[in-house]
């Protein structure tokens, strides 16, 4: 997961190379690393370069389909289920985390639907790298956002959003965290011993 961070990063592959003596910083916002021009970045370094879209664009639909295993989960394991790669890449402790945050927003933000001012243009040029580049940004935000690691808020969210298995979802939580030892309360006693 940190090879692919650095990755989408990377000097000559992804952004342009970084001036000599300049080190990129991976925990903070680096206008040399970020890919647009826009928020907290009023001069980005990458703006008007074009060249690596194919390979930010492929390193997305990487990053989204590693992201994707929730969709094999059931409907009550999905809250429940740790996706290492969605707390990696939605930790701000991470290696360019905040750069691509910041670069997928800003890539979203200066995107000009209008393209040369015709109406409807897209329908007729179906070739364009920004067009697939800022869909797959609106994708990997939108999974990043939605994602809330496991915890016992989204259990007790589950189970005052009256969930419909209720009994199954806090005997699964509890044993996956070793808390239930053949403890056999019901649905009341349990939403009890959550608020104390």
């Amino acid at each position: 997961m940190e090879s692919i961070s650095l990755l989408l990063f990377k000097e000559g592959f992804t952004i342009q190379p970084l001036a000599d003596g300049v080190s990129p910083q991976y925990y903070g916002i680096d206008e040399n690393l970020v890919w647009r021009n826009g928020i907290s970045v009023p001069a980005a370094v990458n703006h008007n370069n074009y060249q690596f879209d194919k390979n930010r664009i492929d390193l997305l639909r990487l990053v989204i389909t590693i992201l994707s295993q929730p969709l094999f989960y059931a409907p009550d394991e999905y809250l429940l289920v740790l996706n290492p790669f969605s707390t990696y890449f939605s930790n701000k402790r991470s290696k360019n985390c905040k750069n691509l945050f910041v670069s997928l927003i800003n890539i979203i933000v200066s995107y000009d639907v209008s393209g040369y001012g015709v109406p409807y243009l897209s329908a007729i040029d179906q070739g364009g790298e920004q067009e697939m580049l800022v869909t797959l940004a609106i994708h990997l935000l939108l999974i990043l956002i939605e994602y809330k690691p496991p915890s016992l808020d989204n259990l007790n969210f589950l189970i005052r959003g009256g969930h419909i298995s209720l009994n199954k979802v806090f005997q699964y939580f509890m044993m996956q965290s070793g808390a239930l030892k053949n403890n056999n309360e019901g649905p009341l006693q349990v939403d009890q011993r959550i608020q104390e």
